[in-house]
């Protein structure tokens, strides 16, 4: 897998993160990702389909445990085991004439699958290539083992079964920690089952269970002996031996256990101990607590218990989530999986969540009524309750809120449990309602049954659906190159001051309606500094450039900025030939820099219109063009993305005619025919300010801020034309030596930017020494790089104060810098009247006081020889002052 493609991770690098994304996209989905896949994309696409097939595999098993803990044992479709269980039947002895065929048994069994199938959470989260598929296969083994032990089958190896399949669960993740409690619990029913019950046991261990043993909805004879005699194990020399018989169980699922985790552990501790590090007794445990560092709640428990030798998660934000956030995280991604916002299937999480209170409701009253299940559904209700205490140490330990209350982790460890359980709670609340109309007697359980199947199906469809819209298109870029065989190459070779060149284009028509030019670069050695834009024009026999494309190179899907070496980038442009006359004409390209164009006008090709396209019928006097094509319903467009129009005869635009109107009722905007997006625009509808009431096309929503906020401390100071503080807030000007000192910044862009730039903050003394703050990017990681003109960052942190910093006044110095060549280079302030660059490179915010006053500062009591008395603002008063501060104001006054 060594070598392109590959994916390109965000995280690897800032400048991949130019490339807007709709939703928390980890990976930059590329062309490279077209079939045939290869290297590092068929890796991935092979783990998909393992993903799946666990998944697959988990239905299966679901439908097999749900059917055993479901059906009778005298359902003739089954033989018997070779340690025959405890006879049953499917009577309730509250209803008597009540009684479940096999085809029922069948029925709930497979409303348990689809009930797992069709939640979106498992259909999404199931197609991923992760570990939370193989986990849940074997969580899913696990259940399916313990019911039949349950229920008296696999008393030889059954325990030697459970041990393992906890213990390859555990390698797989930790989430299934607790699973050996459940093997405890099985032992203890299985040895109770025996005592209460008096079932002979042969010399190997079989045992035949009499009449202790009972399954969902079943009335054994003696049952009621059973449930007085098993509550506990009796000491008699009969308890004797099965508490030895219960002690076998325990270790031979302990062996087990230990048999299959102890290689995988021994290989990490082996290899990826930091002993060295954290010592022999934490460096031993590093590997196996904090794996490879992405569980945060892992990471705040290991730096707890290091004692802050460790350093805590610094990325978790314990202040940002409201009350209702937390509440509704729960069910809405254990039903759903709301990849960006908004999410749609919201009504059907609220109505499964529903379902899920009924049901819990039904499980609630067959716990109550029928006492011989308690043992079946109490291995259920364990199983599910597995995953809480994770979820406190979460919440209450890491403080990590929003992780605490994922789903996805009761779903990817419970979920055929939680299955088994959400039917028959349904099935006990609903089944004895029937409701007559007529002559005709309706069953409502059935036709609830319905219900639910039909609800489950929308919802994945649903999900399916919004997946396909949600998923981003592919960026046209390769870490692999073109082949250049059937391409065009330009002469003389376009090349960038990056070092990235134009190695070949490819003009069509293939869409009739316009000219597709496309343009195929290689990324250069060096960083581009700005994002390039790409103009194209048609011109005829007599030179006059009859249409015109100009756009942001890829239209800053992936910006040039964001262009690495081995890049192959594809851009793409289209000239419209709607309205225009039959002839010879030419296509001609430049490329244009934020201060004018970089290259001269270089001829592409040539083109012959044959014979003239006719324009569309349509009221408007201007046609709006979409990927090449005539538009007719309002397209969506994002910021920095090309609006191209053209006049429906084509003659020369009127340029009082081109005015939009905007969401905001008393904004218009002037526009040439072909022009970008600015990111500042408003989302919401636009429409032409001659035609206010048909839309044209529409702007997408950003999550970038441009409403100037209520500042405490307004300012006005410009960093080298770049960077402009608009002002700060500072709650307290008191803070205590070794505390933090609460600032809010307010940052306002004024260009895109290049490069990144760094924040530093001082706190100074009177001799300008430093005694606290950092060196940092706004809001900690939102990089210079990332900012559009006219955004405004509200970026709040804590300045840290030294331990030993001397009680006094001081004050907070704030500016920022550039890396050059590895030194800091400030940015200079920009004098507001004359434009010009200053020697002053910070702000200086202040007086702040630090601990009490200094030394000699204060008396013990005030008696000046001159008494004043004032008050100077809201917090000073002016006792008085002595004969020299007079003499020193008259040869100096203030």
């Amino acid at each position: 897998t060594e070598g392109p493609p590959t994916f390109k991770y965000r995280a690897d690098n800032v400048r991949r993160q130019l490339v807007p994304a709709q939703g928390p996209e980890a990976i930059l989905h590329t062309e490279d990702e077209r079939f045939p896949w290869q290297q590092e994309i068929l890796i991935w696409h092979l783990g998909r389909f393992l993903s799946i097939t666990f998944s697959l595999g988990t239905l299966v098993v679901t439908y097999f445990a749900a059917l055993e803990w479901f059906e009778g044992i005298e359902a003739k479709s089954r033989r018997l085991p070779t340690d025959t269980p405890n006879k049953v039947t499917n009577i309730d002895p509250q209803f008597p004439n009540y009684q479940l065929s096999i085809i029922n048994y069948q029925l709930f069994a497979v409303l348990t699958v689809a009930l797992l199938a069709f939640n979106p959470r498992f259909l999404f989260t199931g197609m991923l290539f992760n570990y939370d598929s193989l986990t849940l296969l074997l969580s899913s083994l696990f259940l399916w083992l313990c019911i039949r032990i349950v229920k008296g089958y696999h008393s030889t190896w059954g325990f030697w079964g459970l041990g393992a399949l906890a213990g390859l669960a555990l390698v797989t993740k930790y989430l299934t920690l607790l699973l050996p409690l459940v093997i405890v619990y099985v032992a203890w029913v299985k040895v109770a089952g025996l005592q209460g019950g008096k079932g002979a046991e042969s010399q190997g261990g079989r045992v035949a269970g009499g009449q202790g043993g009972k399954v969902l909805g079943s009335q054994v004879a003696g049952s009621q002996e059973v449930g007085d005699r098993s509550a506990g194990i009796r000491t008699t020399p009969y308890a004797l031996r099965i508490r030895r018989l219960f002690t076998r169980y325990l270790a031979q699922a302990l062996i087990a256990y230990l048999l299959v985790i102890t290689p995988w552990f021994a290989y990490l501790v082996i290899n990826f101990n930091e002993i060295d590090t954290y010592g022999p007794v934490l460096g031993t445990l590093a590997p196996l607590i904090r794996g490879d560092g992405s569980d945060r709640t892992v990471e705040g428990i290991f730096a707890w218990m290091s004692g802050g030798q460790a350093p805590a998660p610094d990325h978790i934000d314990r202040q940002s989530y409201t009350a209702w956030q937390i509440i509704t995280e729960l069910p809405l991604t254990f039903w759903g999986n709301p990849i960006v916002e908004p999410y749609p299937l919201n009504g059907f999480v609220i109505i499964m969540t529903l379902l899920t209170v009924a049901a819990a409701v039904g499980v609630i009253i067959a716990w109550r009524k029928l006492p011989q299940n308690r043992r079946l559904m109490n291995l259920l209700l364990l199983f599910c309750a597995l995953p809480l205490p994770f979820m406190l140490v979460r919440l209450f330990g890491a403080r990590d809120a929003l992780e605490a209350m994922q789903g996805r982790h009761i779903l990817f460890l419970v979920g055929p449990a939680f299955a088994i359980l959400f039917i028959y709670g349904l099935e006990a609340l609903i089944r004895r309602y029937t409701l007559r109309v007529g002559r005709r007697t309706w069953d409502v359980g059935r036709s609830a049954y319905l219900v639910v199947i039909a609800i489950l199906l929308m919802g994945a469809v649903g999900q399916l659906i919004f997946m396909m819209q949600s998923y981003p298109v592919l960026l046209p870029v390769r870490t692999t190159a073109f082949s250049t065989t059937q391409l065009d190459q330009p002469e003389p070779t376009i090349s960038l001051e990056s070092g990235a060149k134009l190695v070949g284009f490819k003009i069509s028509d293939e869409l009739r309606q316009a000219l597709r030019v496309e343009l195929f670069w290689q990324g250069g050695a060096n960083w581009a500094v700005e994002d390039y834009q790409t103009e194209l024009i048609l011109v005829d026999a007599q030179g006059e450039a009859q249409a015109t494309w100009m756009a942001y190179q890829t239209q800053a899907h992936y910006p040039t900025r964001a262009w690495e070496p081995g890049d192959t980038i594809r851009d793409e442009g289209w000239l419209p030939l709607v309205g225009l006359p039959a002839g010879d004409y030419r296509i001609q390209l430049r490329i244009l820099g934020a201060s004018g164009p970089v290259t001269d006008w270089q001829t592409l090709g040539r083109y012959t219109l044959e014979q003239p396209l006719p324009p569309p019928s349509t009221n408007s006097d201007w046609l709006l063009w979409h990927n090449g094509q005539i538009a007719t319903h309002p397209p969506i467009f994002h910021e920095r993305e090309t609006i191209q129009l053209t006049s429906i005869d084509y003659q020369p635009p009127i340029s009082q005619d081109l005015v939009l109107q905007s969401p905001l009722s008393n904004l218009q905007l002037p526009i040439s025919p072909t022009f970008t997006i600015p990111p500042y625009w408003p989302a919401g509808d636009y429409t032409f300010a001659s035609d206010p009431q048909t839309p044209l096309f529409y702007i997408a929503a950003s999550r970038r801020k441009f409403d100037l906020p209520d500042i405490s401390h307004p300012l006005d100071v410009n960093f080298a034309g770049k960077i402009k503080l608009l002002g700060y807030d500072l709650p307290t000007r008191r803070v205590e030596s070794g505390g933090g000192l609460p600032l809010t910044l307010y940052w306002q862009g004024l260009d895109w930017m290049g490069e990144e730039f760094v924040i530093f903050n001082r706190l100074l003394d009177n001799q300008g020494s430093a005694w606290g703050g950092y060196d940092r990017l706004a809001q900690e990681n939102y990089s210079t790089l990332l900012w559009a003109p006219q955004e405004t960052i509200v970026d709040g942190f804590a300045v840290p104060v030294a331990p030993d910093a001397p009680d006094g006044v001081y004050s907070l110095s704030v500016g920022w810098y550039r890396s050059v060549d590895g030194q800091a280079q400030s940015l200079p302030m920009v004098d507001p009247v004359t434009g010009e660059a200053t020697d002053r490179t910070a702000v200086m915010i202040g007086p702040i006081k630090v601990g009490g006053p200094p030394a000699g500062s204060t008396v013990e009591q005030a008696e000046p020889q001159f008494e004043v008395n004032g008050v100077l603002g809201d917090t000073i008063r002016l006792l008085g002052v002595d004969q020299n501060f007079l003499e020193s104001c008259k040869s100096a006054p203030l």
